[in-house]
């Protein structure tokens, strides 16, 4: 298992990423296994409560013993991890999926909170909101009706494009 850096124990506790504050909450986020970036890909909304309420709990010290090849560690206490650490994290997790999806390694750079993480949270709850919909009903132009059947294609297009979501695109009526 891979060690967890200063860099990634800083991101972890500065305000303008996740926000953590203390050494003992990212002490004990640390134990639970997350050392690297590419951690965050292995937990979901339910892991991440159960993470929440783990780390209330002490983790006890863990004593050496060379013939069954075990090193000690020492005691991590408990602490309360904060509920906007918890929805950063919850963000990062989502972001890191997405990147893994996307072929793209994750980086101090592109898991910014403040710069970057901010406005795909953003995008990914419109996303979310976007699959729940049904796809909207295109009408059909037949040769056999000629000019018979106008079709005005204005609200068509002002319903197609109230569905395109995201930080940037602005639509005026």
């Amino acid at each position: 298992m891979p060690v967890a850096t200063n860099a990634f124990k800083q991101y972890l506790k500065s305000e303008p990423n996740m926000k953590m504050g203390s050494n003992a909450a990212v002490n004990r986020f640390i134990k639970e296994g997350i050392n690297t970036y590419l951690d965050l890909a292995d937990f979901d909304k339910a892991s991440l409560d159960i993470l929440a309420k783990n780390a209330h709990r002490t983790v006890p010290a863990v004593e050496a013993d060379a013939a069954a090849g075990i090193i000690a560690e020492p005691a991590v206490p408990g602490t309360v991890i904060s509920t906007v650490s918890m929805v950063r994290i919850a963000t990062a997790c989502e972001a890191v999926k997405y990147y893994v999806a996307t072929g793209r390694v994750p980086d101090g750079t592109s898991m910014h909170y403040a710069n970057v993480l901010v406005n795909f949270k953003v995008d990914y709850e419109a996303f979310k909101e976007l699959k729940k919909q049904d796809a909207p009903d295109v009408p059909d132009v037949k040769d056999n009706d000629g000019d018979r059947k106008i079709i005005k294609w204005l609200p068509i297009f002002f319903d197609c494009m109230s569905r395109k979501y995201g930080v940037k695109v602005i639509i005026n009526h």
